[in-house]
Formats: structure tokens, sequence, C-alpha cells
């Protein structure tokens, strides 16, 4: 009898000493440990000078032989002799003086001794009366003594003070003495369900090994017990072949079925460990207070449930939901389940379960493509399931809900990971032009544009996205589609963007801009632009996020030559100034030509942002606008000339029309290529044929050139002896080549002609500005006073002048192919001037 009472008493010494010395760290917990006051574990009995037995705790749990009470005591051997257990005997008393018989638990009846400066603990049970409560216990320190008439001498009394319970706090921690080693468990996360049946409890419970040795919990036993001691079993299928290593942390997810009396009660979590061969088969030793057995609301639309699978936080809602009609009118159903793994490790989240229950019980079972395998969820990176099944059409999706279950076998119903609101528009909001996305972005639209190609037009949608945390966010990737008349539109839409940060600092800004190409002659009465969550791979679908109001066609802002077009995203910075818009009138062709200086603002070498635009009428009449294509890099602040034309047709009408330019993204796709126009602007243009042409030849500006003809002269040529072959031009000249720019992109020509006034008199050469590959070409030198002499052989040249008094020399710029007359002055045959 008192070996087996000092076996017990010794395992209840070893526990409080283990919790004395902080042996399980509480901050990895994040829960708070829970103290009493005035616990027992604050009582202490010597049993000589150097040795003291406490008692660690005590839990009830109801089984087939009644309440049974298991306690552990704590022996501390201070001293420098082994201390036989067999000399003491513990004795489980109530207040009012009842006995009760304690027996060992059977692994740790092999405890007889207490070695010096050594702990040990021993647990033992005992069965009480229904009624007992913990403060009516109380445990008398017996010492054998032969010298005394009943043998026994008392050293000391320990007993709970009035209030003590053996319950721990819903979602504090407890240490317990499981399998030689100690464990920490706590409730993390609780969801109840119901039906018309039953109620279904879901745990979250964390298990922490505290100790210095790996601890296998597989034979754990769990228990449900309510305030009237009806014991319910829990479903530990979780820890099946679980062993934590030491400081290890685990989230095991237990789950309990429940009778629909329990709703609105109360009930405790038990922790047992097993008793093989004893006369109880299981001890508890932790005792979890849980919340009321209450239903939890459904997770509202549009908003975020982080639920515990396979032990790992993970973020969860739901997406977007469609429904078709069916051939037998029936609905199907099809709906997106997201899920984000917010912890640090890899998880396999056990097979999942999906059904639609309505607001009368019904249930209808969806189903996805890969159901029954393990779905892998990678740390922060989420991932999209996409179920689907049929439901009458009758059926109120607005008071349906998705139940999402997890561990469902033939033989077992599994549990209830959480359940979430649906209804018909899928959660998704309709609204303004802003949007609240995840957690710590805003999401704007700014602007829907539509821009006329060659051959169809682009509809853009322009999108800023902030970071509103306080830390730096990944780029989110998202796009969208457009509603056009209240129908989607079915081609594939593409994302264009001007920056190239993969992460946003707080409070800055990304610009995105979605577009896609519809045919021009397509009315529109009204455009709504959805946003969406582009998928981690191609085979799955974008989440649908928001839909943004009714929107118009944004009107393509204004500007004036004097303000710079700016592109401030980092990696292509740049200034642009329009210099100069011309129409050129020839006798059978009109161009279009203009300059911008483009200025590298980036602080490194860079190449310059392209840009391309087209004209555009008051009549909606469109030209495209060529700019000569320039691939240099050029130094921070550098600038570089870059020009642009356009062959004009009759048809487009000058006045009140505008350059619309733009930065070009290139957006072609395989072997078809095509680029889009971002972040447009508009230019007014006025109709300047007339005062684009000079009319002297002095200070002709062109493509950042300055040319000046003088003392132009004309006399007849002779190769030989005889008449005339030909006309001699002399001229001197002025060629200036301008220092604003570093670069002058492309090649410009100068053309000079001579037009006797009659059809068949007019002759005409191209000069260089520069060498090029073209080595037929007489290349014009930089400098002043440069001399020129020209030869235009014609054996009729006196018949075709004998009755002209003048000749008109004209002077083309020939850019590109387009050959625009820029100065033009009439000069009497055979003189200087």
């Amino acid at each position: 009898m008192n070996t087996r009472w000092i076996k017990i008493g010794a395992a209840t010494v070893a526990t409080y000493a283990l919790l004395a010395q902080s042996a399980i760290p509480l901050a990895p917990l994040k829960v708070v440990e829970i103290a009493e006051a005035a616990s027992i574990t604050s009582q202490s009995v010597k049993l000589n000078a150097t040795s003291t037995i406490s008692v660690h705790d005590g839990q009830f749990l109801m089984q087939e032989q009644g309440k049974v009470f298991a306690y552990t005591v704590t022996i501390k051997n201070s001293g420098n002799t082994t201390i036989n257990l067999q000399d003491y005997y513990i004795r489980l008393v109530t207040k009012s003086g009842s006995r009760y018989i304690s027996k060992v638990t059977e692994a740790d009846k092999t405890k007889a001794t207490v070695a010096p400066n050594t702990t040990v603990n021993i647990t033992y049970y005992a069965v009480v009366n229904i009624n007992t409560k913990l403060s009516d216990l109380a445990f008398n320190i017996i010492k054998w003594d032969f010298s005394t008439s009943n043998y026994e001498r008392l050293l000391g009394k320990l007993s709970f003070p009035e209030g003590s319970t053996d319950k721990v706090a819903a979602f504090k921690a407890k240490a317990m003495l499981f399998n030689s080693g100690t464990v920490r468990g706590a409730l993390k996360q609780y969801m109840v369900t119901s039906d018309k049946n039953n109620v279904y409890v879901t745990m979250s419970f964390l298990l922490e090994n505290s100790g210095l040795q790996s601890v296998n919990v597989a034979n754990m036993k769990l228990f449900a017990q309510s305030e009237g001691l009806a014991t319910y079993n829990v479903d530990t299928t979780s820890l099946a072949n679980l062993t934590i290593q030491p400081k290890e942390r685990k989230i095991v997810t237990l789950s309990s079925t429940l009778p629909l009396a329990m709703k609105g009660k109360k009930f405790a979590l038990i922790v047992a460990s097993p008793n093989e061969g004893g006369t109880t088969s299981s001890i508890p030793i932790g005792v979890f207070d849980m919340p009321k057995v209450t239903p939890a609301a459904a997770v509202e639309i549009g908003k975020v449930k982080t639920v515990y699978l396979n032990g790992v936080t993970v973020n969860s809602s739901v997406g977007f939901v469609t429904t078709s009609e069916n051939d037998d009118s029936s609905l199907k159903i099809e709906m997106d389940y997201d899920l984000e793994n917010i912890g640090a490790s890899f998880t396999n989240v056990p097979n999942l379960n999906f059904s639609l229950v309505t607001a009368s019980g019904v249930v209808y079972p969806l189903a996805y493509s890969n159901e029954g395998t393990a779905l892998s969820l990678l740390p922060k990176i989420k991932k999209t399931i996409t179920m689907s099944g049929d439901i009458p059409a009758s059926v109120n999706l607005n008071t349906s809900q998705l139940v999402v279950r997890s561990g469902v076998t033939e033989t077992n119903t599994g549990y209830v990971v959480a359940s979430y609101k649906v209804n018909k528009d899928g959660g998704v909001a309709i609204g303004g032009s802003t949007y609240s996305y995840d957690d710590g972005y805003q999401v704007k639209l700014n602007t829907i544009h539509r821009l006329p190609t060659s051959e169809k037009d682009t509809l853009m949608a322009e999108i800023t996205i902030t970071n509103t945390s306080k830390a730096a966010k990944k780029t989110p990737n998202l796009s969208g589609y457009f509603l056009l008349n209240g129908v989607q539109i079915s081609e594939d839409h593409q994302v264009s963007t001007l920056d190239s940060e993969l992460y946003i600092e707080p409070n800055a800004t990304v610009t995105k801009y979605v577009h896609v190409k519809i045919p021009y002659t397509s009315q529109i009465n009204n455009v709504s632009f959805v946003l969406t969550e582009l998928p981690a791979t191609t085979t799955d679908k974008a989440k649908k996020l928001y839909q943004f109001g009714a929107q118009t066609i944004t009107t393509i802002p204004t500007q004036t030559k004097d303000q710079s077009y700016t592109i401030n995203n980092a990696g292509s910075k740049a200034d642009i100034k329009l210099l100069t818009t011309r129409f050129y009138d020839n006798t059978t062709d009109t161009y279009f030509y203009s300059e911008f200086a483009v200025t590298n603002k980036e602080q490194r070498y860079a190449a310059i942002a392209n840009i391309s635009g087209y004209l555009q009428d008051v009549t909606g009449f469109t030209i495209p606008v060529e700019f000569v294509k320039f691939s240099e890099r050029v130094t921070p602040d550098g600038t570089v000339l870059i020009s642009a034309w356009a062959k004009v047709s009759k048809n487009f009408n000058r006045l009140g029309s505008s350059l619309i330019i733009g930065k070009t993204v290139d957006t072609s796709v395989g072997e078809v290529k095509s680029s889009v126009i971002l972040k447009p602007v508009a230019y007014k243009l006025t109709d300047e044929s007339g005062s684009a042409v000079k009319t002297d030849l002095l200070d002709i500006t062109f493509g950042g050139y300055k040319l000046t003809l003088t003392n132009l002269s004309t006399q007849l040529a002779y190769s030989g002896e005889g008449d005339s072959d030909g006309i001699q031009f002399d001229l001197d000249y002025d060629l200036e080549i301008g220092d604003d720019y570093d670069f002058v992109a492309g090649e410009h020509k100068i053309v000079i002609e001579l037009n006797g006034g009659s059809g068949n008199t007019t002759y005409s050469k191209t000069f260089g500005l520069k060498k090029s590959d073209d080595n037929t070409l007489t290349v014009l030198e930089e400098g002043k006073n440069n001399q020129l002499s020209v030869v235009f052989n014609d054996a009729n040249i006196l018949n075709k002048i004998n009755n002209l008094d003048k000749y008109t020399v004209n002077i083309y710029d020939v850019f590109e192919g387009a050959k625009m007359l820029i100065a033009t002055k009439k000069v009497k045959w055979f003189t200087t001037t």
C-alpha cells in the first residue's frame, strides 16, 4: 500500500519541479499561463530535513468505473542519501473525513526510491464520489512509525483551496506529463457547426514538446466531457504516428460529434494518458475548458477566414460564383475556394470535401479536379480550388452556405474547416472607383481609354495599386476584363505596365494597364471593368475580385507644346518635349512632320522611352504616325531629337485635329506583332502648311540642322567644244549642326531642286548630311562659307530656257521616305543672288 502511494506521490513532485523551472517556454505559444490563486502547487510537506513532497495538480474524468480523479505528486530529494519511498504513505481524503483508495498508474509502479539531488514524479488515481469537487480533496502525508500506536506519523497535510478547478481556461496553456516527457497544450481555434441531427465541434489544438527528448503522442487519448459529466469521443486521427521533437510545436485537428442538446452549453476537452493493465483505462492529465457550443456564423462574403489545415495557418475565402442552365433546367454552379498558406512551412492539406447547404439543411455535394489528392500549399502562395455541381433552379444562393470539411473517408465524416456565405454575385462587390485588396493594397480605376490602331481599337483601363501598409509588399498579379454594354468581352485581355518594381514600398503606387482589342465599328453605350487576380498556373482560372461601377470612355487629356510629357516610372524615366508640328503640301502629296526632344531622366545610361502616336481629326478619322527608331543608350540628362511623320490623306480634316502620343509597349505574342500606347496625351494641331515653307533660303531649320544658301548663280555647262550640254549651279552654304542634342535619330537628306517653270525644266540632286551606306551621295559639310557646284546635264537646255526669265530653287527635307518642301525662292537665270 505504502509503496504504491509513494510512487504516485513522487510523480507529482517531479511535475511540479519541471514547471517551477520554466521548462516549457510560453513565448512560442502566444497564450497566457494559468496561475491559480493559492494553488496547491505552492504547498509542500517536508519528508526530512532535505526532502519535500508536493501535489502538482489533479484532474477528473468520468469513465465506466465512475468519476476518476488522477493526480501527480512530486518528491524532491535535495540530500545526499537515497529516499526509500516504502517509508512514506499518502492518503487521499475529503475535508469531511471520507477516504479514497488510490492506485499507482501502471507506468509508475517500478518507482520505489529517489536518488540524491533528483526529483521523481508519480501519478496515481482513485474513483471518487460523482459530486466531489477539487476543493473537497486533501492529502495526508504519513510516515510509517512503529513506535506509535497506529504505526503512522502525520508529517503534514496538502489541500486544494476553495474555488480550485481542474480546468484550464479556453485558449490558455497547461503543461502535462506524458510518456516520460512534458507536453504543453492549448486550444488555438474552435469551430462549431450543426445540422438537424448533431452538433459538430472542430478544435485546432497545440501540442509543444517542452522536454529534451522526443515524445510519441500517438496513444494520447482525448475526450469531450459536458458539465453534467457526459463523456463523448474525440477523433484523434491527426495524432496517428505523430512524434514531437524537443522544442517542436504541432497543431493538430480534433473533432467531436455532440448531441443537439449540447447547443449553447459548455464542455471540457480532457487529455489523458493510457493506463493499460490498470483498473481504469485512461488517466486524465489535462482539462481544457472550451467555449460554449454555439454554431459559428458563416464567413461573410468577401471576407478572409484563417483556419488550421494540417497544423498550418491558412487564409481561406470564397471567390466568385457563377451559374448556368443545364438542359434539364437545373443549374450548374461553379465556385472558387482560395487558400493561402501564411505559415512558414510547406504542408500537404488532406482531402477537402465541399458541399452547398441550403437554409433548410439540404446538402448538395460539389466536386473538383484532383479530388482525393492531397493539396500542396507552399508558404505565401495562393491556391484556388474550382468546384462545381448541380443544384435545382429554386435554390436561393443568398441564404445558402459553402461548408468545407477535411479528413472525410468512407467511415469518417471528418471535421468542418469552416462555412462561408455565398450569393449569386459570387461575393464580388460592385461599386465605386476604389477597392481594398488583400491586406494592405488599394486599387483605383483611373481611366478607360479607347485608342485606335490600324485594324482594331484598343480598350484600355488604367489602374493604380497603392501599398497602404507600413512594409514593402510584392506587386500583386492583378488583371481584369471589360463588360461592354453588359456583355463580357471574350477576347484575351493583356496587362502592361511602365513599372518594373517587384515590390511596392509603403504608400507607393504602381500603375497597370489592362487592354483588349475590339472591332473599330463597336458602339459603346456603357462599359464596366472587372478586376481579377491572375492564377499561379495557366491551367487555373483568374479570380474575380471587384466590379467597378459603370464607366464612360475617358477623354484623352490635352497638353500644349509648352508642357513636357513626362514618364516617371523607374527604368524608363524621361522628359519629352514637342518641338514642332507641320503639314507639308507637295505637288502630289501632303506630309505631317513633327520633332520631339526626348531626355533620359534615369540616373544611369539607359535606352530612351519609345513613343508612338496617331493623328485624329474631329470626325474620328485617324492616321498612324511613324516615329524614328533609336536604340542606343543615352547618358543621364542626355537628349535625343526624335522625328515623326505621316502621309496625310486628302480626306483628313486638319482644322481641329490632334496629335495623340504615348509611351509604347510591345504586346507581341509569338509571331503576331502588336503594341499599345500607354498614358496617352493629345496636342491640338493647326493648319500650318503655309508657314511651314520658308520663302527665302536663309536659316532653314530641320532635324537639328540649320542650312543657309547664298550667292546662287547659274551658267551654261560645256563638256567639250560645241553647244552647251547642261546647266551649272553654284552656291555658297553654311551648315550648322545644333549642340542641343546628344543624338539626332534617323537620317535626314537634302534635295536641291531647280524648277524652270515648265514641266520639262526641273532638275534636282540629293545630298547627304552625314556619311551613310549610300556612297553615291555627296555629303554637305558642316561649317561656313562652303562652296558647292552642281552640273545638271541636259543637251536641250538652251531650247528649254530660251524664253524663261526666272527659275525656282526648292529645298526638300527627305526623311524616311517622306519628301517635304521646307524652303523656296525665285532666282533670275545667269545672275548671282
